[in-house]
């Protein structure tokens, strides 16, 4: 009896020397894919890899996965299969994942659990509105005024002579100077466009919201702006969009928008801007730099600040207990239900 309890003592102890020693360093966890982008509320799906340099008489497995706040997450085990599935009713870009693992020796008798940052998760939460369908009509010069936008385009205005292609309007042919020339060449107008080249999007955000409040005013930052660039690519217009950095050397991001996916690139870079409140320099920066502003009102509370901002078309994300000093003309209370479409026809007035 004596040489039995002996054998289980040193049985026991080899076990729980396994299971001490199994570390982050010989665990490995990952996600495959490792980014996933869809629209907010679909529910995306991806396999967990596990890897593991197993001792003897020692099994991991995974136990529980946890995301940031904002991030619904739900994991599946099926045999020795483990999957994840991800939604978020937040528009926005969330960044990393905690795995739980649980070690255990194979008599059962010893357990660690092992906790293992996955920092190269990305999972990106587009907004609806750039789902919403855009009537594509064709601006007219007495909605947006007479300045001359530097491209071709639909207005009365003269832009340039250049010879006839198939996807040419017959309209445009200048019949009585093609008569006159000794070729056959086909003459055509290329009238110039009322409506800017290129708009430049901003968002002004000079206080720091935490929890519930941060996260739903990426949501509607996304949603505003998803809409606004939604509305201008289809009017013809190339965007930029302009935000803080977490570059030194460059503080200040721009993104050039020409289609949905670079919208899409660049709403997910808007969301995870950082919030520079060390000084207001960059925020001025910013509004200098933009036709058109994102902002939340409580950086209107701010009067040096709000006067700068109302000078410019803005959406303002409505901010429960916010008292804003000053509101321009053309500043829309945005609370995610309004349509913001209607202040790109003032986007393209000024």
């Amino acid at each position: 009896m004596l040489a039995l309890a002996f054998t289980l003592a040193v049985v026991a102890l080899v076990a729980f020397l396994i299971v001490s020693s199994i570390t982050t360093s010989n665990t490995r966890v990952a996600l495959d894919p490792a980014k996933l982008r869809g629209f907010k509320k679909d529910e995306l799906t991806s396999q967990v890899v596990l890897s593991f340099k197993r001792p003897r008489w020692a099994n991991v497995n995974l136990s529980a996965i946890r995301a940031q706040p904002g991030v619904e997450i739900r994991l599946e085990l099926t045999g020795g299969d483990a999957k994840v599935f991800i939604s978020s009713k937040y528009a926005g870009c969330f960044s990393g994942l905690i795995f739980e693992l649980e070690a255990r020796d194979i008599l059962n008798l010893f357990s660690k659990r092992i906790q293992t940052i996955y920092s190269d998760f990305t999972y990106d939460s587009l907004p609806l509105s750039i789902l919403a369908p855009i009537p594509h009509t064709k601006p007219m010069p007495l909605a947006f005024g007479e300045r001359s936008g530097r491209s071709p385009g639909s207005s009365l205005e003269l832009y340039a002579l250049e010879d006839y292609k198939p996807y040419t309007e017959t309209k445009n042919v200048m019949w009585k100077k093609v008569a006159r020339m000794p070729d056959e060449r086909l003459i055509v107008r290329i009238r110039d466009s009322s409506i800017p080249v290129t708009v430049r999007i901003g968002l002004v955000q000079a206080k720091i919201r935490r929890g519930e409040d941060k996260l739903r005013l990426m949501d509607l930052v996304c949603e505003a702006a998803g809409m606004i660039g939604n509305s201008l690519l289809a009017a013809g217009c190339s965007l930029e969009i302009i935000h803080t950095s977490q570059e030194n050397r460059n503080p200040i991001a721009v993104h050039e928008v020409s289609d949905l996916d670079e919208l899409s690139d660049a709403l997910m870079h808007l969301s995870d801007a950082p919030k520079l409140t060390n000084t207001m320099e960059y925020q001025f920066e910013i509004l200098a730099r933009s036709d058109f502003v994102i902002c939340g009102l409580r950086e209107m509370e701010q009067q040096e600040l709000a006067l700068a901002i109302s000078k410019k078309p803005t959406v303002a994300i409505a901010e429960q207990g916010a008292s804003p000093v000053v509101a321009g003309q053309h500043t829309m209370i945005y609370t995610g239900s309004e349509d913001v479409r209607k202040l790109v026809s003032k986007i393209l007035e000024i």
